[in-house]
């Protein structure tokens, strides 16, 4: 029902509108750039590049058919099983490596994707650079060998900024699903305005 995929969005540490973001509760590193929205998390690289989060997506395991978890684990998707606070990397369309934060106690998975993000330092001036998954992932150099690291001590690193005002998170349906049951649910959560915003 609605009431129990809505109860399993928030054991998914999707964060409601008060705090306006689709990040886990726990921080973690990702010297790469700073990514967090509501909390104005950011992304950052040993390298000094540094990018603000503006955009995420939540999946819910077992309990959302667009989750690589659905099934059950695999080789690939063994991340999202894992520990908390660690990285799930995947390559799709033949092109495009995407970044996803895992969030669950081990053994249930859950992950936030990362769609978006405003470059801050290292990652050049186009405002819309990071603007979608696939240009993310790309600018920070990341493909699958960088799933599965630890985002609190690797060099690759999530950590808190300033906090974006509750009136500026807009939640809408994830982008570019087949049709099922949790297709249209509000488990994007993106910050109005924001250049990075892969779309409205």
């Amino acid at each position: 029902s609605d009431a129990e995929i809505e109860q399993s969005a928030a054991q998914a540490r999707i964060t409601d509108e008060q705090n306006a973001t689709a990040l886990m509760k726990a921080k973690y590193d990702l010297q790469r750039a700073k990514l967090d929205v509501g909390k104005g998390d950011t992304v950052s690289r040993i390298e000094n590049e540094q990018a603000k989060l503006v955009e995420v997506e939540a999946y819910l395991g077992a309990r959302d058919p667009a989750s690589h978890a659905y099934r059950g684990p695999t080789p690939r998707t063994a991340p999202m099983f894992g520990q908390p606070g660690r990285s799930y990397v995947y390559f799709v369309y033949g092109m495009y490596h995407c970044l996803n934060v895992v969030t669950e106690a081990h053994g249930v998975a859950g992950a936030v994707l990362l769609r978006g993000a405003e470059p801050i330092l290292g990652l050049g001036e186009d405002p819309r650079g990071l603007a979608g998954p696939g240009k993310l992932a790309r600018a920070f150099g990341l493909t699958t060998a960088q799933t599965n690291m630890d985002l609190l001590r690797s060099p690759l690193s999530i950590r808190d900024a300033p906090a974006v005002r509750t009136s500026r998170i807009r939640r809408a349906a994830r982008i570019g699903l087949s049709q099922h049951a949790t297709t249209e649910k509000p488990w994007r959560f993106l910050v109005r305005g924001s250049p990075g915003v892969s779309r409205p």
